[in-house]
């Protein structure tokens, strides 16, 4: 996928739809797919005018907005790497990747400006902004056509020693994840998308659909669903793409919002009674689950109208969380947690790791420490651990069991996974959420209820009857399970290890 042909070619046949759309009322803004074209076209030849060469790195410190996606995509015309660092990371951490990778300018405005008080290695190099990119030069370039084996977007996150772990895409994998992805969640040229999901806007452009950027605060939780509805009525928007945390925090409102087709959510396991829910909310729409990971999405999609009731009750039951048929993009394998070359030739594990393999799973995190803990190789192909447990179905259908790092033993000695007792605890109408951990070396399931919600014996005894016996030693009611920063919605098991 060369994604500066491709714009080209949305600018020629409907020039004046929308690419992007952010904020709404006086504050809504539009670049069309002609604007977009010219903007990083311009943008491009800034930066080769600038003596950016091929395979030099940009690091991006710009909030989800259109002038972020002129930026990405002025870079990646001009055949140059954009560097993203998870915006959950802390400080210590955003200055590791500076010092470990330094790049060769950063891009960004408001907050931006001020970067090079806080990190002084960021002071030897540029910084551009959607300005300089755009008006600075007057005929826009078309810019060179890039090799597809090129990278051309590279994300950092924190791997298991802590040290910044780099995930490099290059334009072959990125048109293989749009592939992937066109089909698995039924892109359509025309459709207008509220999304969330930032990864997700780079397949809608190469679809030619309208993206909205919603305007949510992840920073804090809950904020931002009002004026994400807001954007939604007066867009127009058919679908949606978002985390469990934003549609459940639009199914507890009273905002109204506007007649769906489809609806996407992941990020985090998805709950029965979440999909159920966005069903009944909308019941002209396709609701589906993603169950994907940075480094292979999708893995799989599971159309709600799939779920059977004999489904809902083994998830009660804690068989796991169903996640559907695995795209057919994608190898998927189960093997034992501490195998390191599974035999392909064997029939898979009953439960065990989920491995996967394909042209939209990234083969290598260029370090050789992360490679050797989630890389197999067997013969010519290279296959990734997610790190999730899980196992197939008579119907050839994935469900998960949770994180392998989080699977413990019970008080008979039993190895269990945490979907197994979260998944039916969760189904109870007063539970908003809950985790299982070895706390003070003992299996200890923690619950959080819903607001206004107090503990009762009656609450007590019916997770009791949910939870297999001696399953855990305790059940602690707390006010807040913790979750991660980025989709609000993900348990983060080693911070209530800590609390």
């Amino acid at each position: 996928m060369n994604i500066g042909r491709l714009i080209r070619e949305h600018a020629t046949l409907f020039p004046d739809r929308p690419a992007l759309i952010e904020g709404s009322g006086r504050q809504r803004k539009v670049l069309t797919f002609a604007d977009m074209d010219e903007q990083t076209a311009r943008g491009s030849s800034f930066l080769h005018s600038n003596k950016h060469e091929h395979g030099e790195c940009i690091l991006f410190m710009q909030p989800v907005s259109i002038k972020l996606y002129v930026g990405l995509l002025s870079v990646m015309r001009a055949g140059l790497n954009a560097a993203f660092i998870d915006p959950s990371q802390s400080r210590a951490f955003l200055n590791s990747v500076i010092k470990t990778y330094p790049p060769h300018a950063f891009y960004g405005d408001g907050k931006a400006r001020f970067a090079r008080l806080v990190y002084p290695a960021l002071g030897r190099i540029p910084r551009y902004d959607h300005r300089t990119l755009t008006k600075s030069v007057s005929v826009p370039s078309k810019g060179p056509e890039t090799p597809p084996e090129n990278a051309i977007l590279i994300t950092f996150t924190s791997g298991s020693t802590g040290q910044p772990k780099r995930i490099i895409r290059t334009h072959q994998f990125l048109g293989a994840q749009y592939r992937a992805l066109e089909k698995a969640i039924d892109l359509e040229g025309g459709e207008i998308d509220l999304i969330t999901l930032p990864m997700f806007v780079l397949a809608n452009i190469a679809s030619g659909l309208t993206s909205v950027l919603a305007d949510m605060d992840f920073a804090r939780p809950g904020m931002g669903v009002l004026a994400s509805c807001a954007q939604a009525q007066e867009s127009g928007a058919t679908r949606v793409a978002a985390s469990p945390a934003f549609f459940e925090s639009i199914l507890g409102s009273d905002t109204a919002f506007p007649k769906l087709e489809k609806i996407y959510t992941g990020g985090a396991p998805v709950s029965p009674q979440l999909l159920e829910s966005l069903g009944q909310a909308f019941p002209e729409a396709k609701v589906s689950a993603v169950y994907g990971s940075s480094e292979a999405e999708p893995i799989a999609v599971l159309d709600s109208r799939e779920i059977s009731k004999e489904d809902i009750q083994k998830m009660k039951e804690g068989s796991g969380l169903l996640a559907g048929i695995p795209v057919p993009d994608i190898s998927c394998f189960i093997i034992p947690e501490n195998e390191k070359l599974p035999d392909l030739d064997k029939e898979p594990m009953k439960s065990g790791e989920i491995c996967v393999s394909g042209e939209h799973v990234l083969d290598t995190y260029h370090d050789d420490a992360e490679d050797h803990q989630h890389k197999i190789q067997v013969k010519d192909k290279i296959w990734h651990r997610t790190g999730d447990a899980g196992y197939f179905d008579e119907y050839g259908r994935l469900w998960l069991l949770g994180r392998c790092g989080a699977a413990f033993t019970d008080t008979e000695g039993k190895l269990r996974y945490p979907l197994e007792i979260e998944i039916p605890v969760n189904a109870i109408p007063s539970v908003h959420r809950s985790a299982v951990i070895i706390h003070h070396d003992r299996p200890t399931l923690f619950v959080e209820l819903k607001k206004g919600i107090k503990t009762s014996n009656e609450i007590s005894k019916s997770i009791l009857g949910c939870v297999p016996e001696k399953a855990v030693s305790e059940i602690l009611f707390i006010d807040k399970i913790p979750v991660d920063r980025r989709h609000n919605a993900k348990i983060n098991y080693q911070a209530l290890q800590e609390s």
